[in-house]
């Protein structure tokens, strides 16, 4: 009984050293399906939203799994108060893809986009604001692309860093508000 539940673990320990002599064996075959795998899923379109609504402003933030959610809201909170906003809260939190597998369906852009637009349908005359990088990184148009579909416009501010990135860096902040200034006016 001790070799078969020693066998059983050492099954679940063996593929990391099958899979560590396949690339010795034959690196040139190995070598080259990684990087593809990687090019794909790094094309493919992964985020973490907040979308936090005021009355005058709404606020779509990349949210951080590494950094306390309670300190990005808070956060996003105090930013929309910051422009006059006396009952911003949080009302949507996305995660895209809604299935880690990229092969079940329902994980295109033109399906974010279907899921979003209802989440953002009041926002014709309201300013928005987009913290950090919420779509693909790799191409530099994520806000641009399907944001801009969803909303049938662009954002009013597009700023670089996310919430997380402003918590840890009074610099940004105060760029962030440079930026901001112009809309406590309106």
């Amino acid at each position: 009984d001790q070799g078969v539940e020693t066998t059983g673990k050492e099954s679940q320990a063996q593929p990391p050293p099958v899979e560590a002599r396949l690339p010795t064996d034959q690196p040139q075959n190995t070598t080259t399906p990684a990087p593809m795998a990687q090019v794909q899923t790094g094309k493919a379109l992964s985020l973490s939203v907040g979308v936090f609504f005021g009355q005058r402003h709404i606020l779509i933030a990349s949210i951080s799994k590494e950094v306390s959610l309670g300190l990005q809201e808070t956060l996003a909170i105090n930013i929309l108060k910051s422009l006059g906003e006396a009952q911003a809260k949080p009302s949507a939190w996305v995660q895209w893809p809604v299935f880690n597998n990229r092969l079940v369906a329902g994980g295109t852009i033109a399906d974010l986009v279907s899921v979003m637009k209802p989440v953002l349908s009041d926002v014709a005359k309201k300013k928005v604001i987009v913290l950090g990088r919420i779509g693909d990184g790799d191409s530099g148009e994520g806000n641009s692309g399907w944001l801009a579909e969803t909303l049938a416009r662009c954002p009013d501010i597009e700023f670089e860093y996310s919430l997380a990135e402003l918590a840890s860096n009074p610099r940004s902040k105060r760029s962030l508000w440079q930026q901001l200034k112009p809309l406590v006016r309106t």
